[in-house]
């Protein structure tokens, strides 16, 4: 609870950003709404159905529908290829705002700098809506181990088995950078069915540890099974206040820039996106309602019954963040992300 306290005070203060409230600027947008009616609006998701990326926009779209009456809105989970099929159907869909996508923004930015076949979006013309949620992501060890801390990580002398559910991940590609950058290597352990597979491979001592996000670790971190040691993050998670950035622990300028970058990535996460072109009165109506409807009270309380973290930031927030990341990131990050995903091609 205490973490989804958290995660509602940060979307505060970025909903604070927008100059005027969502309600006046919609009220000003009547014409653009009123071209929505009696038309569908499709939300495609790149994953599966069930999934937390599934649930969340299960969760938004009857709301697109109580800000925008007279339409339609469906989920439709569009799989395959990691998710690309989905990301390039919206990419390439007609750009009237019939269509959006809900995804991981940091999978999106990893799998473009990997090099992945059949990537068809590019990132800096992609529309952002909005954020609807960010969690932070953790560097957690094994009680059962001998190290207790990231200086005994750094220090072990040798590599550092951390469990993973394949290749290609985010998070395989995170640990690994984060691992040259501070002095030490991994052996990525691989094949596990998935987060709770590896995170549970880690309570047995199977793995030195596991990289995921922070909510679904909180049960083991409380008992005590998972130790956490490294924050992906610029400032530390209030759930977590005893553990550190890896921002505040780079010992150099290269390390602290390529830290900061990593953590400008995951701050990308689960965002509504649109395809290139939106007529920008249209991408101003998406989103001020999708302000709307993260202030929205009866969402917040379903959001809250779902144990659905809410952190937004504003479409245009979105926007700044990943100009940044592309600013930064493709200079820092994708050199290291081409060459670890040619060593596991």
């Amino acid at each position: 609870m205490r973490y989804l306290r958290a995660m509602v005070w940060l979307w505060l203060g970025s909903v604070a950003l927008v100059a005027v409230s969502p309600a006046a600027a919609l009220a000003q947008l009547s014409p653009v709404r009123d071209g929505f009616q009696g038309k569908t609006i499709t939300i495609v998701v790149p994953h599966g159905a069930g999934g937390g990326f599934d649930i969340y926009a299960r969760l938004v779209a009857p709301f697109f529908g109580k800000y925008i009456p007279g339409t339609e809105v469906v989920v439709r989970n569009v799989t395959g290829a990691g998710g690309l099929r989905g990301r390039n159907q919206v990419y390439t869909a007609r750009p009237d705002g019939l269509t959006l996508g809900f995804t991981t923004g940091t999978g999106m930015i990893f799998s473009a700098w990997s090099g992945l076949e059949g990537v068809r979006f590019d990132l800096g013309k992609l529309t952002h809506v909005g954020r609807i949620a960010y969690e932070t992501q953790v560097l957690a060890l094994s009680a059962r181990g001998p190290l207790r801390s990231f200086a005994d990580v750094r220090k072990a002398g040798r590599p550092i088995k951390l469990g993973f559910s394949g290749v290609g991940g985010d998070d395989y590609y995170t640990t690994a950078i984060i691992a040259r950058h501070f002095g030490y290597t991994t052996d990525p352990i691989t094949g596990y069915a998935g987060s709770r597979e590896a995170n549970l491979a880690a309570v047995r001592g199977e793995v030195d540890g596991v990289q995921v996000q922070a909510s679904s670790l909180m049960p083991l971190l409380r008992s005590g099974d998972l130790i956490p040691v490294l924050i992906l993050g610029h400032t530390r998670d209030p759930a977590l206040p005893e553990v550190p950035t890896a921002v505040e622990l780079a010992d150099t300028p290269a390390t602290r820039e390529v830290a900061g970058a990593l953590a400008n990535v995951y701050g990308a996460d689960r965002i509504f996106f649109g395809p290139p072109d939106l007529a920008p009165a249209t991408l101003e109506f998406l989103r001020r309602t999708f302000d709307r409807i993260v202030e929205d009270r009866e969402f917040l309380a379903h959001a809250r019954q779902a144990k659905r973290p809410i952190a937004p930031l504003t479409g245009e927030a979105v926007e700044r963040l990943v100009r940044d990341i592309l600013r930064v990131g493709e200079r820092t990050l994708r050199p290291m992300v081409r060459q670890i995903a040619k060593q596991v091609q």
